[in-house]
């Protein structure tokens, strides 16, 4: 009986400091294993790959904006477009002059 009596007293004693510790350290123990160790270099973010990928995407962008741009002209640049005009008649054409030295056709606007 005794015996009982004094298991009884260690386990409530038990429960009061644990309550006593929970309540004034919030329950909360660290330990530290090793030493924290300074990185070499940042892993987070990676400037090289993200300049690349800019250049990539603004590249690709470019040109998907450079090709609707081309696909939404309504311009009639040479006559063999003319027939675009839904039958509307030409009222001036530009010519091209060749000159000598490049043999190059040169436009006049």
């Amino acid at each position: 009986m005794q015996n009982e009596y004094q298991h009884a007293q260690d386990r409530l004693q038990s429960a009061n400091l644990a309550e006593t510790f929970e309540s004034h350290q919030g329950g909360e123990r660290f330990t530290m294993l090793r030493a924290p160790a300074m990185a070499r270099s940042p892993v987070f973010p990676n400037r090289v790959g993200w300049i690349l990928l800019g250049l990539v995407l603004g590249a690709a962008l470019t040109g998907i904006a450079v090709a609707l741009a081309e696909s939404n002209d309504k311009n009639v640049r040479i006559t063999r477009m003319a027939p675009i005009l839904n039958g509307l008649p030409v009222l001036a054409n530009i010519p091209y002059i060749r000159t000598r030295g490049t043999n190059a056709a040169v436009r006049l606007c």
